[in-house]
């Protein structure tokens, strides 16, 4: 799998009938492993500022384990971010436009995919346009970028994971003038951060505290770091300009991290089963039956389970269990650091 490589940003602005600032985020991009390297346009996302802002955050949180690059190579997500918030500080100009809604092909506005068209239909349904989803069900339904911006919102904010607004607006959107009316030029705010306790696991992986002082599984420290980047946009909005300082307070707590004590607890009970991650329950079963239990009732310190897989010469057992992040780890009573924090991870 390659590298998606971003070579520019722009960003198109208008004010809705209701005096609203809408965005839409255009971003011109290639994919590392596909030959010619042609950078393309296209929209990647559309909404008010509080949802424009989490979606950037959202694409930040790639470029921390290298799948989104920037021009000259490896970026980061502030360096990302950045150049996001100098297009919203000079969004050009949109001019209003009809727009053909309807389901069809996968380069249709609507890719007709049975899962598809039911999350359409009902993010319409829940925002109330019980009309333009009944009509567009049965054909196309023709809708004004202005006016009816709530109703794109609706299907293409709502919903970016499964549909992209890239299949309605076109790149030519971006080439108007700059227009410094509807910027986006906050003033920065600190935001006082701790980062939880963060303990080590193995060679990669890490433990992240709770607010009841437990801990819990959470990856190789790219994905931690890129779940924090990821949550940071409602952030943004109420201090804006903090992230660089608190994306560095969270990287470094987990670099200075500590291997956790072997006297730490594993809660297997603390499992959820779930049909989407069936597999990592069946990844538990196994663990288990490997420490000699035939069920998920039971719970053991991390120096005894060390001890069954050196026994078994079993090397991945531990990075298997720091992985499951509904695992409950718990140090014994006068360990465990109790960590008050905002819900900051997306």
């Amino acid at each position: 799998m390659g590298s998606t490589v971003s070579t520019d940003k722009k960003v198109a602005a208008f004010k809705t009938p209701q005096g609203r600032v809408a965005y839409i985020l255009f971003e011109e991009t290639y994919e590392k492993n596909t030959y010619p390297h042609t950078p393309k346009w296209s929209c990647t996302g559309i909404g008010y500022l509080d949802e424009v802002l989490k979606q950037i955050f959202w694409f930040a949180a790639s470029t921390e384990g290298g799948m989104l690059k920037g021009k000259y190579g490896d970026t980061t997500p502030e360096a990302y971010v950045t150049a996001w918030l100098k297009c919203l500080a000079a969004p050009r100009q949109t001019h209003d436009r009809e727009i053909q809604l309807r389901f069809g092909t996968y380069s249709a506005p609507l890719y007709d995919e049975p899962a598809v068209r039911a999350r359409v239909l009902s993010s319409l349904r829940e925002d109330g346009y019980d009309v333009i989803a009944t009509t567009l069900d049965a054909g196309p339904v023709a809708v004004s970028l202005y006016k009816d911006f709530d109703v794109l919102r609706s299907i293409y904010t709502k919903n970016r994971v499964y549909v992209g607004p890239w299949r309605i607006l076109r790149p030519d959107f971006h080439d108007g003038d700059v227009d410094a009316s509807l910027a986006y030029e906050p003033e920065t705010v600190k935001l006082p951060y701790t980062p939880p306790p963060v303990y080590r696991v193995g060679q990669f992986n890490y433990l992240v505290g709770q607010e009841d002082g437990s801990l819990r599984g959470s990856g190789w420290a790219y994905s931690i770091v890129g779940s924090f980047v990821a949550g940071y946009g409602a952030k943004q909005l109420t201090h804006p300009g903090s992230y660089r300082a608190n994306f560095k307070a969270f990287r470094d707590a987990l670099h200075e991290a500590p291997h956790v004590d072997p006297s730490v607890v594993i809660d297997f009970a603390s499992h959820k089963p779930s049909e989407d991650r069936k597999y990592r329950t069946e990844a538990l079963m196994e663990i288990a039956a490997k420490l000699g239990n035939h069920h998920l009732n039971f719970s053991m310190s991390l120096g005894e389970i060390n001890a069954i897989a050196a026994k078994l010469d079993d090397r991945h057992m531990l990075s298997r269990l720091a992985d499951c992040d509904d695992l409950v780890w718990t140090l014994p009573k006068g360990n465990a650091v109790v960590h008050q924090q905002e819900a900051l991870f997306a």
